[in-house]
């Protein structure tokens, strides 16, 4: 899978505005059919949080470029300032790991609108 369908997935599921990627997203903004295909690595119809996470920390690896265990706004390319400015709860200017997952569980909670810890 390419870098930029894994970000517009990541982003498209909770940390960046639907906008980001328009060919990939529904226009309201809803979890699509092709964003539950990629998280759902078991293909069992159902994402979990653990393949959520699998996925996620993939994405993370992906845009930090440097390897230095945070994205600065370059890396973080897509992610809209406000978005980006979010995640950065400390107000470093980057966003450390622990920041990301804590914005990726946060997310995943709000997309689990029957609070059953699937995505489906």
């Amino acid at each position: 899978m390419n870098r930029q369908i894994m970000l517009t997935s990541i982003l498209a599921l909770g940390i960046a505005a639907p906008a980001f990627a328009a060919s990939e997203v529904d226009p309201a903004g809803a979890i699509t059919d092709q964003h539950l295909a990629i998280f759902d690595l078991d293909a069992d119809g159902a994402v979990s949080l653990s393949e959520y996470r699998v996925t996620t920390s993939n994405v993370f690896i992906l845009m930090d470029a440097d390897s230095d265990n945070m994205l600065s706004p370059a890396e973080a390319e897509g992610i809209p300032e406000a978005l980006f400015d979010g995640m950065d709860t400390d107000g470093d200017g980057m966003a450390s790991r622990a920041e990301y997952d804590t914005q990726i569980l946060a997310d995943f909670d709000a997309a689990d609108l029957d609070g059953n810890g699937l995505l489906n």
